[in-house]
């Protein structure tokens, strides 16, 4: 899991690679949106940096990396700066000077959810071109229970990721495979719900 860090602040920079490097997470520096590396998983964006306004260069980086998750952080805790980030689609805010296992938490919380929003574009892709080569067009019903039964196949019936990728949540998924018949049922009633 690489972060580029976007910050001019090299004192920073060095405090946030020294802690995160060796525990898996490497920093690369970067000044500018246009210096990423390719194979960036997380952005973390400093809104202390002085040549560009913080919501200009989160539009920005959402212009030229669509799929990034980005994370702010700034020395300012007032609210006005989260909710103003927060609207510009940022995926994440922490306060400087980093709280490192709060701000691991997070890039975990972030970059799972990242992954889990790609593996769900390509089954919803993967699905929608076996439609389309099969040429299927049938009921929404029959539909939804197809695409249930692929996504379960998928995450090798683990039902809790099942939801994750569908974006419903374990009840919902519970609910729906009872409805699916007796086999499904069968597989549902190991389903076990809070």
């Amino acid at each position: 899991m690489k972060i580029a860090l976007l910050a001019d602040d090299l004192e920073f920079v060095t405090l946030m690679a020294t802690y995160y490097s060796p525990r898996g997470f490497p920093i690369s520096h970067c000044q500018k949106g246009e210096e990423l590396p390719s194979d960036t998983d997380l952005i973390l964006l400093d809104l202390a940096q002085k040549e560009i306004s913080a919501i200009e260069q989160i539009r920005e980086l959402k212009n030229r990396h669509p799929n990034l998750p980005i994370i702010v952080m700034t020395a300012s805790s007032a609210a006005e700066t989260e909710i103003e980030s927060t609207a510009a689609f940022v995926s994440g805010y922490a306060v400087k000077p980093p709280n490192f296992p709060q701000l691991t938490f997070l890039f975990r919380r972030v970059l799972d959810f990242s992954a889990l929003e790609k593996e769900n574009q390509h089954l919803r892709e993967s699905m929608n071109a076996n439609r389309l080569f099969a040429g299927k067009i049938g009921p929404l019903e029959d539909l939804e229970t197809e695409y249930i039964q692929e996504v379960l196949r998928r995450c090798e019936g683990v039902k809790d990721k099942a939801a994750k990728v569908l974006k419903i949540d374990r009840k919902t998924l519970y609910r729906k495979l009872q409805k699916l018949g007796k086999c499904e049922a069968d597989q549902a009633s190991n389903f076990s719900h809070p």
